[in-house]
């Protein structure tokens, strides 16, 4: 089998297999083998350039790198400047145990905490507000 690489738009979306010694003709219209270019090593997602060439998508833009901890200073900061600093004391005095005694003594807060992505939830905050939350907070100099 040879493999065939259907374009549309100027991307390849879908690879079709070619069975051997068949020639495209046999099987598909005009109109579908002009949409059809040879696979190459080229994958779905190619892109066709000016000059008929198959190449790799453009890598996608990195988003601002992650932030992995904060001072407890920082996140409580970040928190009441975000408005949430408040709900989350009355969360953590509910909730008491280990998260009341994190909330009081860890001197930094980890991202990957279960902590925070708990007290998120309850917040309901996403995974990108979480880590918008300690983007701010890292950027506080306390």
């Amino acid at each position: 089998m040879s493999a065939m690489l259907r374009i549309q738009d100027g991307t390849a979306v879908e690879v079709v297999e070619m069975p051997s010694g068949v020639a495209p003709e046999a099987l598909y219209t005009p109109e579908f083998r002009a949409t059809l270019v040879p696979k190459g090593g080229a994958e779905v997602g190619y892109v066709l350039d000016d000059k008929g060439k198959l190449i790799p998508p453009p890598e996608p833009e990195a988003g601002p790198a992650p932030v992995v901890d904060v001072t407890r200073a920082q996140a409580k900061i970040a928190l009441h400047r975000a408005g949430y600093l408040d709900q989350v004391k009355v969360l953590v005095e509910e909730e008491g145990g280990e998260v009341a005694i994190w909330f009081a003594e860890a001197n930094m807060w980890q991202r990957a905490n279960p902590h925070v992505e708990t007290l998120g939830a309850a917040l309901g905050l996403s995974a990108a507000q979480i880590d918008d939350l300690f983007r701010l907070a890292a950027q506080i100099q306390a």
